[in-house]
């Protein structure tokens, strides 16, 4: 003869009841502070060929680009496709994936690796995401994004600053939406 704990039952049930609402307000939670909290504590612009949202580096020592809704199927990808620095006044170029469409983009060096050393460039950029790279030698920088070789190209040329400011280190940083920093 078996015999059923009806009470045991009942605990199970609670605790198994009182975990999934556990579980579903952490995620309502982090939903809300993913899309309500952190986007307004990143300096944000709206560009006017697309009526777009587009994060901008958060120092005047930048340079953004951005790529365009649709940007693996029509060039320009990226946006500015060509853009100017100094070394010591604004040599930090801010990459943004603003691409509404929700597909992914890379930036990765196509030549000249005297300031950007690394041939692989940024990770796979989800929409809103963001990759920076401070360039220190002056000479012409060709990108391009991997995923989209064809219609995604772009150029940095560096210009030598004053001697004093030329010597900076190089980074490279990956944002996520959220205010979390990658190296």
């Amino acid at each position: 003869m078996s015999s059923t704990n009806p009470q045991g039952s009942q605990g199970s049930t609670a605790v198994a009841v009182v975990v999934v609402v556990l579980i579903i307000g952490a995620v309502a939670t982090l939903g809300y502070y993913q899309f309500a909290i952190a986007p307004s504590q990143l300096k944000s612009t709206t560009t006017s060929s697309s009526s777009q949202a587009t994060v901008t580096c958060p120092s005047a020592a930048c340079v953004n680009v951005t790529t365009v809704n649709g940007a693996a199927s029509s060039p320009p990808g990226f946006t500015p496709d060509t853009v100017t620095v100094v070394i010591g006044v604004n040599n930090t170029v801010f990459w943004t994936n603003a691409d509404n469409t929700g597909t992914p983009h890379t930036v990765t060096p196509t030549s000249n690796y005297a300031s950007w050393p690394t041939t692989s460039g940024s990770p796979i950029l989800s929409q809103g995401q963001t990759y920076q790279w401070t360039f220190t030698v002056p000479g012409t920088y060709d990108y391009y994004c991997t995923l989209h070789p064809t219609v995604m190209k772009g150029t940095v040329i560096v210009l030598a600053g004053t001697s004093s400011t030329a010597t900076r280190s190089s980074s490279a940083t990956t944002t996520s939406p959220s205010p979390t920093t990658t190296p």
